[in-house]
C-alpha cells in the first residue's frame, strides 16, 4: 500500500510521524509528492503532515497550541488529528474528524549526514515550493537542525531503579511562566534533597534570550552538547516533565518515554489518546516545591514504586507512544 506525503510539511515537527509511517508501511511505500496537496499552503508556522492513504486524507496538527488555525487543511482532510489535543477547542461541528494523536519529537529521519539532508531537503522543496510561503532559507534550517539528531538512540538504557542521581537540563522560555516556575521548583526541590544527603543532582536551566529574568541559582551559563544531555538523562533516577510552551505536551514528554525513564510530571493541560495513569506509568504532583520535594522523596524511598514506574513508562511507550504505535491508532480507528 503506497502513502503519499506533502513534501512542505516542516520536518522538525513531522520526522516522527514520518518514521512511524515508514514502520507502518514500508519506507520504500511511502512517496513524497505534491500531487493531491495542491490546496495546502504553508508558512514558517505551518506545522502539519498531510497524507493520503487510498485517496483518504490525512493531516496530524503538530502545533503547540491546542487551538486551531489551519482552516486549509482542516477542510482538506478526511481525518484531522490534533497533538495538543483539549476538547474546550474543538467545536462541535469537527468533533468527528478531528482525532487526538500522540505526542512527537524531533527524530533525524533523513540520516546524520549533512549532505544527505540537504538532498532531501532540496528535492522536497522544488516540489513544493509553489506553496510556500517563505523560502528556501526558511526550509531548509530544520533540515540542517533536525540531521544532528539522527545519531542519537531514542530508546531504553539500562534500568536506574535503586540509584540517586537526577539530572535535568530545561528551556526558560520567555512568558511561558508556568513552565518556568514547575521547572525552577523542581531544580530548588532536587537541591533540597541534595543538601540532605539523600540524592545528587546535575543541572539548570538556559534562557532563550540573552537579555532574560531567570533566576541565578538556577541558570546555565550555556547549552551543553546532545551527547552530554542524553548521557545525563540516562543517568538520572527520574525525570520532570511538565506542560511546556503554550501548556503543550512538548517534545520532552515522549523523549522520556522513549528513554524508558521514571517520569514526575505535573497535571497535563490537554488530552493524549490513552491516558497516562498515577503511580503506574507516571507520577503526577503538583507543580509548587514543597510538593514537588515530597512527590521525589516518595519515590526514591521505594524501590517496588521505582520498578512500577520504570516498568509502566516503558510499556506505555511500546504500546502507545512510539511513532509507529502512534501512527497504527491515529489511522486505524
Amino acid at each position: 500500500m503506497k502513502v503519499f506525503i506533502d513534501p512542505a510539511c516542516n520536518i522538525n515537527y513531522c520526522s516522527f510521524y514520518i518514521k512511524g509511517l515508514w514502520e507502518v508501511f514500508g519506507r520504500k511505500n511511502i512517496i513524497f509528492t505534491s500531487k493531491g496537496f495542491e490546496e495546502l499552503f504553508y508558512t514558517t508556522d505551518s506545522h502539519n503532515l498531510a497524507f493520503i492513504i487510498e485517496e483518504r486524507k490525512y493531516v496530524i496538527d503538530c502545533a503547540d497550541s491546542n487551538q486551531l488555525f489551519y482552516d486549509c487543511f482542516l477542510n482538506w482532510a478526511d481525518v484531522y488529528g490534533k497533538v495538543n489535543y483539549n476538547p474546550l477547542y474543538i467545536p462541535s461541528l469537527y468533533r468527528n474528524k478531528i482525532k487526538h494523536v500522540g505526542a512527537n519529537f524531533g527524530i533525524g529521519c533523513f540520516g546524520s549526514n549533512k549532505w544527505s539532508a540537504l538532498a532531501k531537503c532540496l528535492t522536497n522543496y522544488i516540489k513544493s515550493r509553489h506553496r510556500l510561503k517563505y523560502g528556501f532559507r526558511s526550509f531548509l534550517s530544520p533540515y540542517l537542525w533536525l540531521y544532528k539528531r539522527a545519531g542519537t538512540k531514542w530508546e531504553a538504557g539500562d534500568s536506574r531503579v535503586g540509584k540517586n542521581s537526577i539530572f535535568m537540563v530545561s528551556r526558560y522560555w520567555r512568558g511561558q511562566a508556568w513552565v518556568n516556575e514547575a521547572r525552577i521548583a523542581f531544580i530548588r526541590a532536587c537541591r533540597r534533597l541534595e543538601n540532605e544527603g539523600l540524592i545528587t543532582f546535575q543541572g539548570g536551566m538556559v534562557p532563550d534570550y540573552e537579555d532574560n529574568d531567570c533566576p541565578e541559582d538556577v541558570r546555565l551559563a550555556q547549552e551543553i552538547p546532545l551527547d552530554e544531555y542524553m548521557a545525563g538523562l540516562r543517568e538520572s533516577l527520574l525525570v520532570f516533565n511538565t506542560p511546556a510552551y503554550h501548556h503543550c505536551h512538548g517534545w520532552k514528554l515522549p523523549e522520556f518515554l522513549a528513554t524508558g525513564k521514571i517520569i514526575l510530571s505535573t497535571p497535563f493541560v490537554n488530552e493524549l489518546p490513552i491516558a497516562l495513569k498515577h503511580k503506574e506509568n507516571v507520577y503526577f504532583t503538583n507543580a509548587d516545591e514543597d510538593s514537588i520535594y515530597e512527590s521525589i522523596k516518595e519515590i526514591i524511598s521505594s524501590i517496588p514504586l521505582q520498578k512500577s514506574l520504570e516498568k509502566g513508562s516503558r510499556e506505555y511507550w511500546n504500546k502507545y507512544a512510539s511513532p509507529k504505535s502512534c501512527i497504527a491508532q491515529f489511522i486505524g480507528n
